[in-house]
């Protein structure tokens, strides 16, 4: 929700929590942005992101492991 501050070290706790999901599939880093980029017919555009990597506006968190 908006106005929800990230914490990083809890939602590291929460993969942790996960017994299906092992430290190697948990993200490296989590991005927060308010809308994400979409084509006119309302579709994720992903390759935008990956270019943008690191490199943008918007808080990104590196979650420990």
């Amino acid at each position: 929700p908006e106005g929800t501050d990230f914490d990083p070290v809890e939602f590291r706790d929460f993969l942790a929590a996960q017994a299906d999901l092992g430290p190697k599939q948990w993200p490296a880093f989590v991005r927060v942005a308010s809308a994400l980029p979409r084509t006119e017919t309302f579709k994720i555009i992903k390759r935008r992101l990956s270019a943008e990597a690191l490199d943008c506006d918007d808080p990104v968190f590196e979650i420990p492991r």
